[in-house]
Order: structure tokens, then C-alpha cells, then sequence
């Protein structure tokens, strides 16, 4: 949450050995996975997801996988795993396969065909990730009032994001990036608000390193 990466990653580490002699290291290893990928750690990262989920179907190791596959030009993956979800016959696995086909479609800059993915997910089961990958694929698209619209209703279920896949397993760590952006959206508006969400990004992760996302709130702040 903080982005205090080598802090979070010395913990993770300990942690995935205790938890390896009792076969219960994939939400560990998804985290670290995260942390991987966020430091542009691409190899690193999907061979912790590979390990993760060997042997799990958990919904919250699935799909978190899968978007890593899916970002890192692994569709064949990606796909696996959306099927994997679908053949559950739950409406939030359901939601989530469709969010993974999405993703995959945005990597192939399919914008429209993975926001129509995403409003098929929508009309499923409303989500947290739902309404982020829609505020996402809508920047990309440069709908910027919609992203808006998208990232707000993110930041207004700010308790679904602490733990979205409702198991009382922490997920805070998914909210910050919201702010950045939020930013980009307003930014593309032409709206000074912008700085605000920026700010208020930059400000979770003072205690943090600094990764491409924070990099890119400062530059933007200074123009």
C-alpha cells in the first residue's frame, strides 16, 4: 500500500519458505509476483505465478495471475486460467473470466472489444476490478469523462477494495493506484483537479520507493 517495496519483499520471502512446507504459499507468492511486476521484474514475476497456482483455484490467486499472463503477452496462459474460472459455475468467477478475456484484448489494443468484455462482466456481478478495468480501458481510449466516472465509483467503494473478493483476505494494497489515475483522467479533462488526486497519491507513497507510477505523479506535478 505504502510502496515500501523491499520492506514488503523481505517479509513475502520469509514468509513463502515457512508456508512452502505446508503447501499453502500462493497468496505469498501472487504478492510477490505483484511486487515483481511492478518493479519491471517481468521473468521473476511469472515464475512466482507459475508456482502459485500449481495447485490452487482460489479466485484471488486466479485472477491477479492471470492479469500478469495477460500484460505480459502470455494470451495462451492468460486464457488458461480465464477457463479455468469459467468452469465454476459462481456468478463473481463467472465476472472475473470475462474480466481476464478483456485484459487480454486490451494487450492487443482491442479497447472496444475488451470494454464490451468488461460491461459483460459488469451485467454479471458489479465489481470493484470491473469498474477499475473499465475506468482503465476508457483512458486508454481517451473517454476521459467516463474514466472519471469509472474511478469514482472505485474510490466511493474504497471498503470493497480492502478486501475485494470477499474472504477477509487483505487487498488495501489495490486502492492507491486509483488516485494516480484518477489523475490521468482529469488530467485529460483539462481538469486542475488532477493535482489533488496526484497529491493525495504521492502522499501514501512518501515512505515508499519510488516505482514508474510515482515517477510519473511527480512529473506531471511539476509541469
Amino acid at each position: 500500500y505504502e510502496g515500501r517495496l523491499s520492506d514488503a519483499k523481505k517479509i513475502l520471502e520469509k514468509a513463502i519458505e515457512e508456508k512452502r512446507k505446508f503447501g499453502a504459499a500462493a497468496r505469498k507468492l501472487i504478492m510477490l509476483a505483484e511486487l515483481q511486476f511492478s518493479l519491471g521484474q517481468k521473468k521473476l514475476a511469472l515464475e512466482a505465478v507459475e508456482e502459485a497456482v500449481k495447485d490452487s483455484d482460489r479466485l484471488e490467486i486466479i485472477f491477479p495471475a492471470a492479469q500478469m499472463c495477460a500484460q505480459s503477452g502470455q494470451e495462451e496462459k492468460a486464457r488458461a486460467l480465464a477457463a479455468k474460472l469459467i468452469e465454476i459455475p459462481e456468478a463473481d468467477f463467472q465476472a472475473y473470466s470475462k474480466l481476464i478475456q478483456g485484459d487480454i484484448l486490451v494487450g492487443k489494443d482491442d479497447i472496444a472489444g475488451a470494454i464490451r468484455l468488461y460491461m459483460e462482466a459488469q451485467n454479471i456481478l458489479n465489481t470493484w476490478n470491473g469498474r477499475f478495468a473499465l475506468g482503465i480501458a476508457y483512458l486508454k481510449n481517451e473517454l476521459h469523462s467516463q474514466a472519471v466516472s469509472e474511478f469514482g465509483a472505485c474510490l466511493k467503494r474504497k471498503g470493497e477494495a480492502v478486501t475485494m473478493f470477499l474472504n477477509d483476505i487483505p487487498t488495501s494494497r489495490y486502492l492507491p493506484q486509483i488516485y494516480y489515475y484518477m489523475g490521468r483522467a482529469l488530467e485529460g479533462m483539462g481538469s486542475t483537479s488532477a493535482s489533488e488526486s496526484y497529491r493525495e497519491f504521492l502522499k501514501i507513497k512518501e515512505k515508499g520507493e519510488a516505482d514508474w507510477m510515482v515517477e510519473d505523479a511527480r512529473r506531471r506535478l511539476s509541469k
